[in-house]
């Protein structure tokens, strides 16, 4: 089974790139969206972490306080370090139960939207890397568009994360994301031909 990365910076396409594979009927999995059950209450995560930063970290209705964290960690920064260091691991132990779900039932390929996949240093769980590569401005117009942000607060986020053309040059495919959906469909396509 090839495992795929699939990354890319805010604005960039990930998402609706993610969606082709999806259609592709290639197995996938979303890091952030196992990195959001990985700290559900009961788990092992949430619990550390309520243990660790104390019951405000816990709003009215028993889940994470994600405004208490974010405003943590602007303050601490070194909390950070804490909280990766707590939910990772268990993020990983859920994608390694999904990859061999896929594996059992003998899927060929395993793609994983991982946003953060270089930041992270998780260039060796993959058998390659895909990026979704657009240019700088487009990039800094769709978060606006999307999250309805400043300029400022657009390339803030934009410039929080290593840069695409960093991101591309160490990937082993880059989709290029300018020109419409059906131009997308198609390199996703020479991509799974490829590897298959």
């Amino acid at each position: 089974m090839v495992r795929i990365g699939l990354t890319g910076g805010p604005g960039s396409g990930k998402s609706t790139v993610a969606k082709i594979f999806k259609r592709q009927n290639t197995a996938f999995s979303d890091l952030d969206h196992l990195s959001r059950v990985a700290v559900e209450p009961g788990r092992p995560a949430f619990n550390k972490i309520v243990e660790y930063f104390g019951k405000s970290a816990v709003n009215d209705s028993g889940d994470l306080d994600r405004a208490f964290l974010r405003d943590r960690l602007i303050k601490n920064p070194g909390d950070k370090k804490v909280l990766e260091d707590v939910i990772h691991p268990e993020v990983f132990s859920l994608l390694a139960l999904e990859e061999k779900r896929c594996l059992e039932a003998g899927e060929r390929v395993f793609c994983v939207e991982a946003p953060l996949l270089f930041e992270a240093k998780m260039e060796h769980y993959f058998d390659c890397i895909v990026t979704v590569y657009c240019s700088r401005e487009l990039q800094v117009k769709r978060v606006m568009e999307r999250d309805g942000q400043s300029y400022e607060s657009a390339l803030g986020l934009i410039d929080s994360q290593i840069s695409l053309d960093e991101k591309a040059s160490n990937s082993d495919f880059v989709i290029y994301n300018e020109s419409g959906v059906e131009e997308l469909e198609k390199q996703v396509l020479e991509i799974l031909n490829h590897l298959n």
